[in-house]
Order: C-alpha cells, then structure tokens, then sequence
C-alpha cells in the first residue's frame, strides 16, 4: 500500500520530534508554525538489503577532538580562516567546498563576514567519554523529512544595520521564554537557528526560532525530560560553560544554557561582522570555541568569560560597526555569570534571568544613534 508523504510522516528521532513539538507550539508566539510535513526516508530503508561479508580494520580510530559527536558540519571555514597560523585541521571530509566569504552586494555591507562562523554549524549530542553510548547513537532510527514552515524569515547573518540585529535577538529570547512556558526547551540556540522576521507578519516580532530537531519537554518543575548522563546537546561553539563541563556527568540542560548560547551568538556577530576588508583581524579569540581539542574549549570559554579577560580578549575584538554596543555585551555578561566569581548556575525561577536579559536589549535599543 502506497502512502503519501504527509500521510507517512513521523517524527525525526527517538529523541526529538520537530513535527511533534511544533505542532503544539503553533499557538506559541515567536515560534515558526510548522505548516506540512513529510517523510523522506530513513535509516533503515537506506539500510536494507546492505550485507557485509567481511570484517574490515580501519587504520584511523576515532577523532578525539571531537569529530564523532557532530551531528552536522555543512561547510569548512572560510579561506581567510585557513590562512593563519597554525590550526588544528577541521573534521571535515575531503573534497567537501568551503563557503566563500559574502560579497558587497548583499544585503548591508554590515552583513560582510571574515569567518563562515555559522555554516559549521558542529551541533553535538551523546557522551564525549562513553565509546559504546557513541557507536549506539550511530545506529539509533534516524528519519529524514521535510517540513514547511512560516513565516518566512531570512538568516541572522542578513541583517542590515545594527538595530535589526538587536531586535532580532531580543524577540528570540522572548520566543524562548514563549516556548519554556510551554515546557518545552530549544536546547540548540545558534546562528543557524535565529530568523529575522517582518514584524508585521509574524505577530510583532522581528526574530523568532525554528528548527525543533533537538528541543524536547520539560516538566512542571522545568527539569527536562529527555536528557540523560552526558547527553547534553548544542551546537559547540555556542554551547554554555556548564554544559561543556558536564558531558561526562549527569547533569540536566536548562534554560539558562540556552541563554548564554544566546549569548554567545550576539558575541560571534559583533566579532565577526561589520569589519572592512581591510580591516580583518588575524587572530580571532572566538576561533577557539569550536578548533580546539574538547577540554581546551571549555578552558578558553570560561577563561574568556572572567571579567578582565572579556575586556581585553573578547571587547576589544568588535567590529568598529559594533562598538556602540560594547555596553550591552558587558551586561550581558554580568546578568549571566554575576559581576564576581564567575557563576554558571541555573537560577530556580527563571523570570528574572529572562526579564533582565530582554530589558538589557530594550536600553541598548533605545541608546542607539
């Protein structure tokens, strides 16, 4: 019997269901509404039939770094990238085509980028020490599908001028606020994840979320449901301090990871747009987030967060474009890690975390030229 696409349509894994969570999540504001899906095809029908006579050693074990927990790296880095110094190479097939940096024309010359910092988009699930966690996660049913969903919206990397960009921000996070009401947690907040939106379509909101693949629901107490010992997930080089620390250990993702990744996206843009040609720098700090062997990322993340190097390692790094709102990214940082000893914590009531955050966009906003 034959079954059309939407009629065969299931959720995307056993962990995460993008058709699932969005089809509840409709009525929330700030979220893409998911308007038809459908499967394509999955794991076990590319599978079948597939016998292997022989058992074959392969020379190359796995890639400590880091490799064997992505779950998707679309593109390398950009050819200005690949010019300094000396670099750890990127897990990455050979042959596959690096992504050029953008052109003048498009967009804003705010938009131009030195660093195809969003099309490696490293986003990692499943335990960085349990090998046999590991080779389970590659065998779990995986179903590939395509999904419709509005309003349409155009990448974060587009946006033409600096206030576009802070209203889109700020109206994600409001989304993400909108959805943890709803019980259910994003868990992979990136560039690749945050959409502007015409205000006037979408319900007021210049940004808004998509792409549920690894949101999942939390409980009445806001503990999340679907995350086990070292299953926290994320795009690397946006993932909280906290998270990366406990990839080993049994430690629930929260709202306020998702927070900081907001976080870090604001900073990746500020780092990485708005430069002149000319102007490129050749060291980029944020490079680090997501080159480096696994402990060292959690060393220099967190190292970068403490106050005196975020002012001399991180702020002096901005883009002349984005040296107006210097004073955000600095309340920023002290609404998430406190203006002491550097706090990664989880507050238990997550309203004011929220709140604050929002407010802090609204004064930047409003103090703009």
């Amino acid at each position: 019997m034959s079954h059309s696409p939407s009629q065969r349509a299931r959720p995307l894994s056993e962990r995460s269901l993008e058709a699932g969570l969005a089809l509840p999540a409709h009525e929330i504001k700030g979220v893409a509404q998911l308007v038809a899906s459908g499967q394509i095809t999955t794991t076990e029908e590319l599978r079948a039939g597939l016998t292997f006579r022989r058992k074959r050693h392969f020379r190359r074990g796995l890639d400590q770094t880091g490799s064997s927990f992505s779950r998707s790296i679309p593109a390398s880095r950009s050819d200005a990238e690949s010019s300094q110094g000396s670099k750890r190479k990127p897990s990455v097939p050979e042959g596959q085509p690096s992504k050029k940096s953008r052109s003048n024309s498009q967009v804003s010359g705010l938009s131009q980028e030195y660093h195809a910092s969003q099309d490696t988009d490293v986003s990692v699930t499943g335990s960085f020490g349990d090998l046999g966690e590991l080779v389970k996660d590659a065998f779990r049913r995986r179903t590939l599908m395509w999904l419709v969903v509005a309003p349409a919206g155009r990448p974060l990397s587009t946006f033409s001028s600096v206030l576009e960009l802070l209203r889109t921000l700020r109206d994600a996070i409001k989304a993400h606020q909108s959805l943890f009401k709803a019980n259910i947690l994003h868990r992979d907040i990136s560039m690749n994840n945050i959409i502007i939106t015409d205000p006037n379509e979408a319900d007021r909101y210049s940004g808004m979320l998509i792409d549920m693949d690894m949101a999942t629901r939390i409980g009445p107490d806001r503990v999340n449901e679907g995350s086990g010992a070292g299953q926290i997930t994320g795009t690397l080089e946006f993932m909280a301090i906290e998270a990366l620390r406990s990839m080993n250990r049994d430690i629930q993702h929260t709202y306020r990871h998702d927070l900081e990744s907001f976080f870090y996206v604001f900073l990746s843009v500020c780092v990485n747009y708005g430069w002149l040609r000319e102007q490129q720098p050749k060291r980029n700090p944020l490079r680090g987030w997501y080159t480096l062997p696994y402990e060292n990322i959690v060393a220099a993340k967190t190292g970068h967060m403490v106050r005196d190097n975020f002012e001399d390692i991180i702020l002096t790094k901005f883009s002349p474009t984005f040296e107006g709102v210097k004073g955000l990214a600095r309340n920023l940082r002290e609404i998430l890690f406190s203006t002491g000893a550097l706090n990664t914590g989880t507050p238990r009531d997550h309203s004011p975390l929220y709140d604050t955050m929002i407010n802090a966009f609204d004064q930047a906003i409003t103090h703009l030229p």
